[in-house]
Formats: structure tokens, sequence, C-alpha cells
């Protein structure tokens, strides 16, 4: 009877962890949330990522040096999705890969933070 219960309670635990990671995996997909190497379809740039949409979206004046930094930024995540896709991969490329996006994306965020510690000094900022 004790053995009985305990393989009740395995496949339950197993059915779980299942449901929990099947559930991570529809509301996250493969890569993560975007940040790491997942496909966010430009809204983590675009829109609801840096600077949210208090500044993007209310068609404030974006420098098109930040929005080529933001196309930049998806092509170099693409090709490092594409190195990671390999057998083998190689590290080394696919290190600075990472690397050049991080620094591009840091880029990207600096600027927004700075625009918006700028409308918050001027009194313009909106609530989010």
């Amino acid at each position: 009877m004790l053995k009985k219960k305990r393989m009740i309670l395995a496949a339950l635990a197993v059915a779980m962890i299942l449901a929990f990671a099947g559930s991570a995996l529809a509301y996250c997909g493969r890569y993560g949330d975007g940040w790491g190497l997942g496909r966010d379809d430009g809204r983590g740039l675009y829109g609801h990522g840096f600077g949210g949409p208090w500044l993007w979206d209310s068609n404030a004046s974006v420098p098109q040096e930040i929005r080529d930094k933001a196309d930049e930024a998806r092509d170099v995540m693409d090709e490092l999705r594409a190195e990671l896709s390999k057998n083998p991969v190689d590290k080394d490329r696919a290190l600075a890969l990472f690397r050049k996006g991080r620094d591009i994306r840091n880029e990207i965020s600096e600027w927004f933070f700075l625009q918006r510690v700028e409308s918050i000094s001027q009194g313009t900022a909106k609530s989010q």
C-alpha cells in the first residue's frame, strides 16, 4: 500500500513538473522573454522594452541612430541564433556576437534612460 502511494505521488509530481514546464514554454517560448535569444518581433526594442510605451509609442522624437541600433541589435541576435544552431558551435564567435548585441542594447537602454530622466526633470513624464 505504501509503495502504491509513493508511485502515485511520484506520478503526480512528474505531471506537475511537466505542466509547469509546458506553460513556461508556451508563455516565454524556447529561448525566454526576448532578452537573450528569443524573437520578440521588435516589441522589446520598439515598444515595451527600452523606455516603455510612454516614449516610443507616443511618437516621440527617436533619432534614426537609435532606430538603426535597434535594427542592428536584432540582426546580431539573428546571427547569434544561427551560430548557436550549428554543431559544433564556434564558442568564440558566439560570445563575440552576444557581447556585441549586449553592448548595442546597453547603448539603446542608456539613451532611453536619459530621455526618461530629462522628461522627469522637465515635469513632462507620463505615468506608467
